[in-house]
């Protein structure tokens, strides 16, 4: 008790929000990491430390407890590299969150909005119709200029014949995705990254896994034409939503451009 008061007594309001900083910042890093790959190498890390320092003060293992006193330098260096996905992720958030460094989403006209959207289902239900599988992914907050630029550019007008000519099975863009900002399609033929967290969805194909892939990295939504079932998918914040009928495309697709005005 001597001790804990003696603690109190030298705790300011500086070091309490300096704790305060610090529990955050865990909290946050531990949020981003749950149900991902870092999770489980985070936890692989906590129990090798804390069985061997028991291990080592138990058994009085010097050579032990040396190799893991001298072992945190290394962690600190490694944690970057280890951990880069999630990091990253933390940084893109911030990026989002501050009102200084975020862009403008692109803002459309109800008329327009519901122009761009109705054109998007219309080719969706057109592709999946003759079989034709689609990846569509639309931008938002986080700039994907890293995959347009692995693509085709095209900067047209958002079209159910564009979009159809885009993923017809002959043609030479139907490989990979469609990159939507505002009402335009930007380029095609996009090289996405491919999730690895697919849990109980291992059936999934490449163009699912990419669909999450880029709303696990990014803020973007990507819509899926499935080749196999011509069923509809939607992606976001690393979840699939599937089996999607048209009319709940729409309504989700108009709850992204004016969330403030749609009830999905």
């Amino acid at each position: 008790m001597d001790s804990l008061r003696w603690t109190l007594s030298r705790l300011s309001w500086g070091s309490a929000l300096d704790i305060a900083i610090v529990t955050l910042v865990f909290f946050w890093f531990l949020v981003l990491t749950y149900q991902t790959r870092a999770d489980q190498v985070l936890r692989g890390i906590v129990v090798l430390v804390v069985v061997g320092a028991l291990l080592a003060s138990t058994l009085q293992l010097t050579v032990l407890g040396w190799l893991l006193v001298h072992s945190v330098p290394v962690l600190l260096i490694a944690i970057p590299v280890i951990f880069q996905p999630e990091l990253r992720k933390l940084l893109e958030q911030l990026g989002r969150t501050s009102t200084i460094m975020q862009h403008p989403l692109s803002s459309l006209s109800q008329p327009t909005a519901d122009f761009t959207v109705g054109q998007i289902v219309a080719a969706c239900e057109h592709l999946a119709g003759q079989q034709f599988g689609a990846l569509m992914v639309i931008e938002r907050k986080t700039g994907l200029q890293d995959y347009v630029d692995s693509g085709t550019r095209l900067e047209a007008t958002v079209s159910t014949e564009l979009l159809e000519a885009i993923f017809y099975k002959n043609s030479a863009l139907h490989d990979g995705a469609a990159i939507i900002q505002g009402d335009r399609v930007v380029a095609a033929k996009c090289v996405l990254p491919l999730s690895e967290n697919v849990g109980s969805t291992e059936h999934l194909g490449t163009r699912h896994r990419a669909a999450i892939g880029i709303t696990e990295v990014t803020d973007a939504i990507a819509v899926v034409v499935s080749e196999e079932t011509g069923k509809f998918s939607m992606a976001t914040n690393g979840k699939l939503l599937q089996a999607l009928t048209p009319e709940r495309l729409r309504r989700m697709l108009m709850a992204f451009y004016h969330p403030d005005e749609v009830q999905v």
